[in-house]
């Protein structure tokens, strides 16, 4: 079954589009959450109990509405991927109430909306947080950075002016929220202990003899909450470390993927006497193949 089947009725399916994603065993779909009294009504048999008992709490019908258009979607995107209408969708809560699905070995998900607009992930064998929000949100920049970004972070708004460094807090504020939103941590996360890869990837390998390149530099400090969201081969998945991920993918054929990616990477240990640390190289190379069904 596949989304547009999913997508009614009405014309929920002009609502919805599919981004493109930069990690393949990502979806990304951004939807339009416009109020529409008469579409509400029909997609309001889709939502579980607990969901029609949240929407009575808005105070106002069009919040009220626009949170029913915006469950409605989010199930037609998951009723998608599994297989299932989306009334069938068991959305449940799991740890620190995070969202979740209620079935074995399935896709992780994560949803945000702001005003008019809901961005949904789905994760195929891999744990997704999305935050969106306005580009011109105004922000109290100063006290945001000092409580959000790390030094190194705070250190680059220095040559920017105002604007552009309102920009740059927000960019680093929502990306450090997707990722406190796939812990579940949500605001009690360290974002000052957290700095976002920074990195490219060039091409895309998808298509028969196709090529992607990429590379990105890392630090997690030590005991940073967001440790668990390490790729478990990036300096053997632990906190206090640093250091680059070089990689190449190539497509053979349409969804298969041969990937070569190279771990440069420092450790900082304990010494075994116990007094103070040491830093440890720890450099993989690892090589994968990847087949999409």
């Amino acid at each position: 079954m596949t989304v547009e089947q999913n997508l009614l009725p009405g014309k929920l399916a002009e609502r919805t589009r599919r981004l493109t994603s930069p990690d393949r065993r990502v979806a990304l779909h951004w939807c339009r959450l416009d109020d529409d009294e008469p579409l509400a009504g029909a997609l309001a048999g889709w939502l579980s109990s607990a969901e029609h008992a949240r929407a009575a709490r808005f105070g106002r019908d069009a919040l009220r509405r626009r949170y029913v258009i915006g469950r409605a979607m989010l199930r037609a995107v998951l009723g998608g991927h599994l297989g299932l209408a989306p009334g069938d969708v068991p959305i449940t809560r799991g740890r620190r109430g995070r969202p979740t699905l209620g079935t074995a070995g399935g896709p992780d998900f994560n949803v945000s909306h702001t005003g008019g607009v809901l961005l949904a992930a789905v994760g195929d064998g891999v744990t997704v947080g999305v935050d969106v929000e306005r580009n011109g949100r105004t922000i109290p920049t100063a006290g945001l950075a000092r409580r959000c970004l790390s030094e190194a972070e705070r250190e680059d708004l220095a040559p920017l002016d105002a604007e552009q460094a309102r920009r740059r807090v927000l960019r680093l504020w929502t990306c450090k929220e997707a990722m406190s939103k796939a812990t579940g941590d949500a605001m009690s996360a360290r974002f000052a202990r957290l700095e976002l890869p920074a990195g490219f990837l060039l091409g895309r390998a998808s298509n028969p003899k196709t090529w992607e390149f990429g590379a990105m530099y890392q630090k997690i400090e030590k005991d940073a909450l967001f440790a668990q969201l390490i790729d478990s081969d990036f300096a053997g998945g632990v906190s206090d470390n640093e250091g680059y991920v070089v990689r190449a993918g190539f497509a053979p054929v349409r969804n298969w993927v041969l990937n070569a990616t190279y771990f440069i990477n420092q450790r900082n240990v304990e010494r075994q006497n116990g007094f103070g640390q040491t830093e440890v190289d720890y450099n993989r190379l690892q090589l994968d193949f990847n087949v999409k069904f």
